[in-house]
């Protein structure tokens, strides 16, 4: 078998190396940006190891964790709390995405200096709620006058955001002009003759969108985001009118096979792009999709076009106030929403119906086993990144990146 390393460059291989390089750097924070950076160990493991009887068929997101909640607001101009990452998403049995989702909980207990009874504590609580809502056979909906306690003031908070001081913080004045600020934690800039010429070719595709036609590209940079993602091609476009000063940003991503795709053994439908894969999953799996999401083409590779919002965040774990109710309460809002996507996108292109969602989370053979191979794979995964530390301060991933940050996460922010 390869080694750790070995897997870990295979997979990344062909990425850009500037943007490879702060994702090195950002997995060699800690044991959770590791996990996050590396879900494709997660499932090679997963389909060796892994004994669970489960007969499911679901769109899972595929890369579900902690911090791939959050707020949104839809294309009916109102917030959501929801499943927000849906880059690795397939048809696969629902203990993939619930088993990532209860071995995060695990990582981010031990980075907060949680014992490890502690985190089989929550997930068995998260994991209860899971199976409730699957039993309920009714998916649960989040928004702002639904929900109470920490996510209502999460809700509260990110609702008041506004677009333009969203776009202030984000760009700078240069005479009559807003600029992108390339500040080298959301941005890195782009050489002119490359610049100039991804920005006409993007403005072109992005002007064939008709809510586009009253906006102009004005600036454009590559832009940093995420931990998995990081090396794939990624851009920001700043859009909108110098008259008014009325501007809105767009991120294009490149979105490229998924990391669970060698994995599978379900048939899964004929996309005719990855983008179109992600989008139609996202729309199945969420109650509302988000604004202005679609897909555009550039250069012979597929691309998702989305508005970068103001209410668009991961959920804080500031806001519990270290307190264990609070942090349970929000695992449990989670679990909720993981079973309500499943349930809401059944029926779909061979997935699993109600009927027998219900029936399976009636069944408790594979709940036992399922918080035993969380708790397994908690420890793996800590064991694994102080293996990768060790190779990456001895240069096996190259060098460190220079001059740029990665930008500090929500669970980490909740240690700090």
């Amino acid at each position: 078998m390869k080694s750790l390393a070995q897997r870990i460059l295979s997979f990344n291989a062909g990425r850009d190396p500037v943007t490879l390089a702060l994702k090195y750097d950002a997995m060699r924070q800690n044991a959770f940006r590791f996990y996050r950076g590396a879900c494709h160990l997660f499932y090679e493991d997963l389909v060796r190891l892994a004994r669970f009887d489960d007969p499911t068929r679901c769109w899972i997101s595929g890369d579900l964790h902690l911090e791939n909640f959050g707020s949104y607001k839809g294309a009916n101009r109102l917030v959501y709390f929801d499943l927000n990452d849906f880059d690795e998403s397939v048809l696969a049995p629902a203990t993939w995405d619930l088993s990532r989702f209860l071995t995060s909980i695990l990582i981010t207990c031990t980075i907060l200096k949680m014992d490890e009874a502690t985190g089989v504590k929550l997930s068995k609580e998260a994991l209860e709620r899971y199976t409730k809502t699957l039993k309920g056979g009714k998916p649960r909906v989040i928004e702002n006058e639904t929900t109470k306690g920490v996510v209502k003031k999460y809700l509260d908070q990110v609702g008041e955001r506004k677009n333009k001081d969203f776009i202030k913080s984000r760009t700078v004045k240069d005479g009559s002009k807003r600029k992108l600020l390339i500040d080298k934690t959301h941005t890195l800039g782009l050489l002119g003759d490359i610049k100039k010429e991804v920005s006409r070719e993007f403005e072109k595709c992005v002007a064939e969108q008709t809510w586009f036609k009253n906006y102009k590209v004005s600036d454009i940079a590559t832009r940093i985001a995420g931990t998995g993602s990081l090396g794939v091609e990624r851009y920001v476009l700043l859009a909108g009118s110098e008259k008014d000063d009325h501007y809105i940003l767009l991120d294009l991503k490149q979105e490229v096979v998924s990391s669970l795709a060698p994995y599978l053994t379900l048939p899964q439908p004929h996309w005719k792009s990855e983008t179109e894969r992600v989008i139609k999953i996202q729309d199945r799996v969420q109650h509302v999709s988000p604004a202005l999401m679609t897909e555009i083409d550039y250069n012979q590779k597929s691309f998702r076009l989305r508005e970068l919002q103001p209410t668009e965040d991961k959920m804080d774990f500031t806001l519990c106030d270290g307190k264990f109710e609070n942090f349970e309460y929000v695992l449990g809002v989670m679990a909720e929403l993981i079973a309500s996507g499943q349930l809401r996108s059944g029926g779909r292109q061979g997935s699993s119906h109600t009927d027998a969602l219900i029936d399976f989370a009636n069944q408790p053979a594979w709940q036992k086993e399922i918080i035993e191979y969380a708790v397994m794979y908690s420890r793996q995964t800590v064991a694994d990144w102080k293996t990768f530390s060790a190779d990456y301060d001895a240069g096996v991933f190259g060098k460190p990146s220079s001059g740029s940050k990665v930008k500090k996460h929500k669970t980490e922010a909740v240690e700090a």
